[in-house]
């Protein structure tokens, strides 16, 4: 990911992924749409996500199948044999600090960590 800038309330387009931004009181939140489309996984998606606003190379993320089984998220998302791909499912978990949430509909947001480190 090159040049990805990750202020808040910035929009950010690469290699045609949309991505937003937007500030709560005390985090910052960003989504990013998955390209059911394309074949890049979801789980990398998740993982250029995480690491454009952590700020650092994928390599230098905790490993995400260490919080999440990645096959499982995977087939979580694909359409099922007799129908189009489940919506309504949502993934949540953390990674190096940041929550991710992942929609059916293939948005991804991740949560930076809080800005008052005394908040749990």
């Amino acid at each position: 990911m090159n040049d990805i800038r990750t202020d808040p309330m910035t929009e950010v387009d690469e290699d045609g992924s949309r991505r937003q931004a937007a500030s709560t009181a005390d985090r910052d939140v960003y989504s990013v749409q998955h390209d059911w489309t394309d074949e890049t996984s979801l789980v990398t998606t998740v993982v250029k996500a995480v690491s454009a606003v952590a700020g650092v190379r994928p390599p230098d993320l905790e490993p995400l199948y260490s919080v999440v089984n990645t096959d499982a998220l995977e087939r979580l998302f694909r359409p099922t044999d007799d129908g189009p791909r489940p919506t309504e499912s949502v993934v949540r978990f953390p990674v190096s600090g940041h929550d991710v949430t992942v929609y059916g509909d293939g948005v991804v947001v991740v949560e930076a960590p809080s800005y008052d480190d005394s908040k749990p």
